[in-house]
């Protein structure tokens, strides 16, 4: 990711964080930046998949165009989250993001999602998802007394 989006994410973060006053608050915030953030990506496969944006005018009459949306209940660790799957007129789009037939979100078993909210200057600082840190100590290492 580049600092630019990267200094972008935190300008959002610090703006969000604001709201965040319990552990429900962060639950429910987690679930809605989930929701957009896959309605955004399954949007713009449908529209690479058609070949054009909606509502453009180089979709009239193509035989193909977007009918409607399905909804669909995702497992995860934020809790479960209703996304809309485009659908197209002939039936043949298929999603890669949350494929057909998928209800859990299999990389967020393999990450942990950590927002550390802690004060630096002033501002709340820093989002970020992590994978989890696998560590081994040789028991020879360990000092039970």
């Amino acid at each position: 990711m580049s600092t630019k989006n990267e200094q972008h994410l935190q300008s959002l973060a610090n703006e969000l964080a604001k709201t965040i006053k319990t552990e429900k608050d962060l639950s429910g915030l987690s679930c809605q930046l989930l929701k957009m953030t896959v309605g955004a990506a399954l949007g713009a496969e449908i529209e690479e998949h058609l070949g054009y944006a909606i509502h453009e005018a180089k979709g009239r009459k193509t035989g193909n165009s977007r009918n409607g949306y399905s909804h669909k209940t995702l497992k995860g660790p934020p809790g479960e989250v209703v996304i809309h799957t485009p659908r197209n007129r002939n039936g043949d789009f298929e999603p890669q993001l949350i494929r057909k037939g998928q209800t859990q979100l299999t990389q967020f078993d393999d990450q942990t999602l950590v927002l550390e909210f802690t004060r630096f200057r002033g501002q709340l600082m820093f989002w970020a998802c992590l994978p989890p840190v696998h560590t081994a100590v040789h028991t020879s290492l360990v000092n039970d007394t």
